[in-house]
């Protein structure tokens, strides 16, 4: 039986309400097809959709990318209604010169230069309906993006009154910028969102959200769990047990962390297509 991302989440449908509002964390295997990406763009689309704001925080793909995925999800940013409701956090500025980020994703800079080739355009006619692009260029420790996150939390000409959905889109390639506190380099994102919790979520309830990707292999097993401590709702999505298919990308399951859903749902199979995803209850 076909499903939707929206009902495994438990929500009505794809346009969000305030209550349905919930941090996700997305943990892929590397044995799935797509990775978590697909599901980070399904939910910033819905975000826009319904009236919020949305922060991309990306250490995997350019702001050119983003834009150019949402419009092929359906959102026309030449829309008022979009107008000042994206922000970028661009955490790329080292990644030539980062040895250990570019051998986690050794064909990341190679292709953010040759879509900038022809994304600059796209840029350009999206200027007036992006809040704010920062770029960091050096990430030696936190501080520099708590601060970025911390002056699009602040900013004074942002629309408080509508929530505002981080989306951080690999926490991994993060984890690899920076080794944190403990000289173990899974420790960043865990240390990261302490940070939110205390300064962000705790400050701002009801207001900001996030959505963020970790590839499980990339971690131990106890650094997951202590990441998901900071969310309401983990999806796993894991490769075929039976090896690949041409049918079936992977396989996802919804666990409860802090929220109102059930413990685990039922496991549902999901296709990456040209015009979508396809999710199937197994």
């Amino acid at each position: 039986m076909e499903v939707t991302l929206w009902s495994i989440l438990g929500w009505t449908s794809n346009r969000i309400a305030p209550q349905d509002l919930q941090d996700v964390l997305v943990c892929s295997d590397l044995q799935c097809s797509g990775g978590g990406a697909f599901v980070l763009h399904q939910l910033a689309a819905a975000a826009l959709f319904s009236g919020f704001r949305v922060c991309v925080v990306s250490t995997e793909h350019s702001p050119n990318h983003y834009i150019h995925v949402l419009r092929r999800l359906g959102l026309k940013l030449s829309s008022a209604r979009y107008k000042n409701t994206i922000s970028f956090i661009e955490v790329l500025g080292n990644k030539a010169s980062a040895g250990a980020a570019a051998s986690a994703s050794p064909s990341v800079a190679v292709a953010d230069m040759e879509r900038a080739k022809g994304a600059k355009q796209h840029a350009d006619e999206a200027q007036p309906f992006i809040s704010s692009w920062t770029s960091i260029e050096q990430i030696d420790d936190m501080r520099a993006l708590f601060q970025a996150v911390r002056d699009v939390v602040t900013r004074p000409d942002g629309d408080r009154s509508k929530p505002c959905v981080f989306i951080f889109d690999n926490l991994t390639t993060l984890s690899c910028m920076w080794a944190g506190p403990s000289g173990t380099r899974d420790c960043a994102p865990i240390h990261f969102f302490s940070y939110w919790d205390e300064y962000v979520k705790a400050e701002f309830p009801d207001t900001y959200f996030a959505v963020a990707s970790i590839a499980q292999d990339a971690c131990a097993s106890a650094d997951i769990e202590a990441l998901a401590s900071h969310f309401e709702t983990m999806l796993q999505l894991r490769g075929l047990t039976t090896g690949k298919s041409l049918e079936i990308d992977g396989q996802m399951s919804c666990l409860k962390l802090r929220g109102r859903l059930p413990e685990q749902s039922p496991t549902i199979l999901y296709r990456i297509g040209d015009s979508g995803v396809k999710y199937v209850q197994a």
